[in-house]
Order: C-alpha cells, then sequence, then structure tokens
C-alpha cells in the first residue's frame, strides 16, 4: 500500500485500532509517523493505559 506524505502526516492525532500478536485489538492514539526505507510506521499510545510503541502501519487500522 503506497501513501502520500500528506497522508501519513494527517493521520497524526486520529484514534486508530492496533492488532497486537495475540489477536487482540486495542484502541491507541497516533503520535507521530515516518518512513523508514519506503515503509510507513506510527509512533503509538494506548487510549487506555500506558507506554508507547513504534509499529508497522499495516497493523493499525485508522478509524473513519
Amino acid at each position: 500500500m503506497t501513501m502520500k506524505l500528506t497522508e501519513i502526516v494527517a493521520n497524526i492525532g486520529k484514534t486508530a485500532t492496533l492488532r497486537t500478536a495475540e489477536g487482540l485489538g486495542v484502541e491507541v492514539k497516533i503520535t507521530d509517523a515516518n518512513l523508514v526505507y519506503g515503509s510507513v510506521r506510527y509512533k503509538v499510545a494506548p487510549v487506555a493505559g500506558s507506554g508507547e510503541a513504534v509499529v508497522d502501519a499495516a497493523r493499525v487500522k485508522i478509524a473513519a
């Protein structure tokens, strides 16, 4: 999936669902984004709870 830089930046601040390795869906907020060797990665933080992680954009489903 190819995304334009404007689309990537526009996603910062949006709420999304992150799929964990165990198959759980966790509601997160996108706090930052970057492009690493052609792959989009988002920095996310849980809406409820604590912590943050940098994950591949393919694992994040952005709420419409």
